[in-house]
């Protein structure tokens, strides 16, 4: 059945494909969030690994085909944010990310950026920065469903394959449907 709609599956492919490279793409370019301590703009991707983790995954059946979008499992609490926790967090990988960044530590009493952490830092704070992830969780960045509304527009014209494929499997959907072909009419079981 799923080589019967082509069309379908051509369109859906070359969807599904797009929306990995927009989902890619929210995560690389800087946007403005919100934290605690006022707004900031940064990218939400710092190493690349969750961009280069999101894949599609095509299944197929014989009643049908399905694609689905993967990545890190930490991609989904990056974008809804979470109360606490974060899966996979270490401290290495939050030092790798402070060297990154570069985070900047600003005073809370005055607000003024202070400047880089220096190097000696680091690792202490990197291990300040897991704690409070696993006890109070992480912002949410949103960018799976940004990357989604910009493509949602794209999927209006999924009916033009569809009618296509239906056009060219009428007589087997009605069949499957319980209908019984006499001459060129259908007529119910």
């Amino acid at each position: 059945m799923v080589n019967k709609f082509s069309n379908t599956k051509a369109y859906m492919n070359s969807f599904s494909e797009k929306l990995v490279k927009a989902l890619r793409l929210e995560l690389r370019n800087a946007k403005q969030r919100q934290s605690k301590y006022g707004a900031f703009t940064a990218p939400i991707e710092n190493s690349g690994s969750l961009a280069n983790s999101i894949d599609r995954l095509y299944k197929a059946n014989q009643d049908g085909f399905s694609f689905n979008i993967e990545g890190n499992a930490y991609g989904k609490v990056l974008d809804e944010g979470s109360d606490v926790g974060m899966p996979d967090v270490n401290v290495s990988d939050i030092a790798d990310w402070i060297r990154r960044k570069p985070v900047m530590l600003r005073d809370l009493r005055t607000g003024s950026v202070i400047g880089g952490v220096p190097e000696s830092r680091v690792q202490s704070l990197a291990n300040v920065i897991t704690k409070k992830i696993q006890a109070r969780g992480v912002y949410k960045a949103s960018f799976i469903s940004e990357a989604i509304e910009k493509m949602v527009g794209q999927l209006q014209d999924i009916s033009d394959p569809i009618v296509k494929d239906m056009a060219l499997n009428i007589d087997e959907i009605l069949i499957s449907a319980g209908y019984t072909k006499k001459g060129d009419n259908f007529i119910i079981k």
